[in-house]
C-alpha cells in the first residue's frame, strides 16, 4: 500500500506540472516558440510624399495579425532603403529594408528586391526578431505599391500563431493525469476500507 501511495504522490506532482505548463509538453512548446518560424507579410500602400508611404498590412504564418503600416525611405540609385512600422492588433513591429531598384520594361512600374529585418517590437512582439526577402512593385503613375515580405520570425511570447507555454495540450494531459491519480487513490481507499471491515 505504501508503494501505491508513493506512486499516487508522484502522479500528483507530474499532473500539477503539466496543468501549470511546466511539463515536457509545455517545455517542447516553449522550444518551438523560440525556434524560427515562417511568415509572410503583405503590405498595400500608397505614396504620401517623396519619401513616405502609408497603408495596411496582413501577416500570416507565425505572425497572424493585420493593421496599419507607415514607411519612410531614401533613394540612392540603384539602392533604396527605409523603415516600415506595422501597427497590429497584438503590438507594433518596426522593420528595416534595403533593395535594388529596377524598372519593369513597358510599364510604369519599378520593382525593388532586397532584404528585410525586424529591428524592434512592443506588446506581444517585444522580444521578436526576424528577417527575410522583400519584393516590392511600385506604380510610378498612381503611387500605389504592393510589397511581400517573406521570411521567418522567432521570439515574442504572445506572437499570434506561435505555440505558447502552458497551452491547451498541457492542460488536457494534466487533467488526464489528475483523473488517473484520483482513480488510483480511490482504489487504495476502497482496499484499505475492505481490510478494516474484515478485521472487525
Amino acid at each position: 500500500m505504501k508503494k501505491l501511495t508513493t506512486a499516487v504522490a508522484v502522479l500528483a506532482v507530474v499532473a500539477a506540472q503539466f496543468a501549470l505548463g511546466s511539463g515536457p509538453a509545455a517545455l517542447a512548446s516553449a522550444a518551438a516558440a523560440a525556434a524560427a518560424q515562417d511568415t509572410v507579410i503583405i503590405v498595400e500602400m500608397h505614396l504620401t510624399g517623396e519619401t513616405t508611404a502609408e497603408g495596411t498590412f496582413t501577416a500570416t504564418g507565425a505572425l497572424n495579425d493585420s493593421g496599419s503600416a507607415t514607411e519612410t525611405f531614401t533613394i540612392n540609385p540603384p539602392k533604396v532603403a527605409g523603415t516600415k512600422i506595422l501597427v497590429g492588433k497584438h503590438g507594433n513591429i518596426t522593420l528595416s529594408f534595403e533593395g535594388d531598384l529596377a524598372p519593369v520594361a513597358g510599364t510604369p512600374n519599378i520593382r525593388v528586391q532586397g532584404h528585410w529585418e525586424i529591428t524592434s517590437g512592443d506588446g506581444a512582439y517585444a522580444n521578436i526578431s526576424g528577417q527575410g526577402a522583400v519584393d516590392t512593385m511600385l506604380n510610378t503613375q498612381t503611387g500605389v505599391l504592393h510589397a511581400e515580405y517573406v521570411g521567418s520570425v522567432q521570439g515574442g511570447a504572445q506572437v499570434a500563431g506561435m505555440p505558447r507555454t502552458g497551452g491547451s495540450d498541457a492542460s488536457v494531459l494534466g487533467q488526464l493525469l489528475l483523473a488517473c491519480m484520483l482513480a488510483m487513490a480511490s482504489g487504495i481507499t476502497l482496499r484499505a476500507t475492505g481490510r478494516r471491515s474484515r478485521s472487525l
